[in-house]
């Protein structure tokens, strides 16, 4: 009763001094005798890179990993050396300034805390949730099929002749990928023609040391960014691809998503040693989140770009309402992308804008694109020529992947920057009406562009193509 009644006195001294430092769900979690995780966070690097334009991209993830551990060295080695001496586990990150604790107790955060280098803690909590897809149908198909709608309708085919994705690696962060798949198996960065090399190419912070997915999601959407010609549902089937478990199930720790999140720009062997960045990924798709004006993933966004990789987000299933995009992919950083059909319409579960607006972090212009997102059959996780026909906006986000690659490998100068400007330009209005809800939103008619249904537009890979080539003949 006395060491109860110790920690909930602590807990109720901690409450009143640093109320607005300490996570709330730190202190819910101790007071239900828990020892929860925490993310310890320390002043992030604020100087940006994007003066390093024409650096390679793996020369650009050497360097953007290199500033940011040095920043992060000033300020985690105090906060280190008490963690040492307190006998606690813990994993530094670098692509924030940040450091995980596990299962703290009162005594913990009260000596964290009040150290001069913590700007805050937070509990690790499973917040984020993959964007979960309405599932039509399962099916097995081990035979040759045409080219899936999605593909066709963005015009991926017609630029295949100048390049099908070769030299880029794409990475999801996800549930995980089925590498044995027929549509995935070949174009697996860890297939070395006489086995599998799993170092550098697939990470699950959980410790399982082989690729696996155990809900289907991950597979699915890596079948659209990155499958065979021959099974026809992949945009870049010629680029090389590499996944992160950051999604244990259906919900992603923020842990998780923040170790996934290092792991694709600068993967490490599976040990965790041998860090290499050259092997990082040059684009990031992301189909999860929640929520809506959320900071938490913008510091691990900014290293993203920085290291010269694409960050896209799926923009959420929170349609048919106006005003209902979701976070990360509410970020003014991000690409955020919105879902339709093969008629060329949003969807109704699509989330539209305008988004939260707190300038310089998030501005009201979203979703940014939009892509197929409806109906969209791709690879499935519950066998090797098991395909899934699924509707979401995280079937739309893998097109706009997929479809970045192709224009990376033409384009192997092109900054993220520059890509985003394409796509702007490039993307179609000749659309129909959206379903459901409103058809303005935030004062805005969906036939303008940039709108608040479609963005900028539905990606057309034929006008980027034409676009980049203006850009980059001059």
């Amino acid at each position: 009763m006395k060491f109860l009644a110790l920690i909930a006195s602590t807990i109720a001294a901690l409450t009143a001094a640093t109320a607005a430092k300490v996570d709330s769900d730190i202190f819910s979690a101790l007071e239900n005798g828990q020892n929860p995780d925490i993310i310890v966070h320390l002043p992030e690097y604020e100087g940006g890179m994007r003066i390093q334009q024409r650096l390679t991209r793996s020369e650009r993830r050497v360097l953007a990993r290199k500033v940011r551990g040095e920043h992060n060295k000033k300020y985690q080695e105090k906060v280190i050396e008490v963690l040492e001496n307190l006998g606690v586990e813990y994993k530094p990150l670098w692509i924030i300034n940040g450091i995980i604790v596990r299962g703290v107790n009162a005594e913990i955060v009260e000596k964290l805390q009040v150290l001069p280098e913590v700007t805050s803690l937070e509990a690790d909590k499973e917040i984020a949730r993959i964007h979960d897809p309405m599932v039509h149908h399962v099916e097995i198909i081990p035979n040759k099929r045409a080219v899936e709608w999605g593909v066709e309708i963005i015009n991926a085919p017609n630029v295949w002749n100048t390049t099908q994705g070769e030299g880029i690696t794409i990475a999801n962060i996800d549930t995980g990928v089925r590498y044995t798949h027929q549509a995935l198996v070949k174009n697996y960065r860890g297939n070395t023609g006489s086995g599998f090399n799993h170092d550098y190419n697939w990470f699950d912070p959980r410790g399982q040391k082989v690729p696996f997915d155990n809900n289907g999601h991950g597979t699915h959407t890596m079948g659209t960014i990155a499958g065979s010609e021959a099974t026809g549902i992949g945009v870049a089937p010629g680029s090389f691809w590499i996944a992160a478990k950051g999604c244990a199930s259906s919900s992603c720790a923020t842990q998780d998503l923040l170790l996934s999140g290092e792991y694709v720009i600068c993967p490490t062997k599976q040990d965790g040693t041998g860090e290499d960045c050259t092997k990082g990924a040059d684009i990031v798709s992301n189909s999860w989140g929640g929520g809506q004006g959320s900071t938490t993933y913008l510091s691990m966004v900014n290293a993203w770009i920085d290291a010269g990789s694409v960050p896209l987000f799926s923009q959420g299933n929170s349609g048919s309402s106006c005003s209902t995009a979701n976070s990360p992919g509410d970020l003014a950083v991000v690409i955020g992308v919105g879902s339709t059909d093969r008629n060329d319409q949003l969807s109704s579960f699509s989330s539209r804008g305008p988004a939260v607006d707190r300038a310089p972090n998030f501005v009201k212009q979203k979703p940014d694109i939009s892509a197929p997102g409806e109906q969209v059959r791709s690879a499935y996780y519950t066998g090797d020529t098991a395909y899934a026909t699924l509707s979401g906006t995280s079937m739309a986000c893998p097109h706009v992947a997929g479809l970045s690659g192709l224009i990376l490998s033409a384009f192997p100068s092109m900054t993220y920057e520059e890509l985003r400007a394409i796509y702007e330009e490039s993307s179609t209005m000749d659309v129909n009406a959206p379903k459901g809800g409103l058809t303005t939103c935030g004062g805005v008619e969906w036939k303008q562009k940039p709108n608040y249904h479609y963005g900028y537009g539905r990606i057309d890979a034929t006008a980027a193509f034409e676009a980049a080539r203006r850009k980059f003949s001059n």
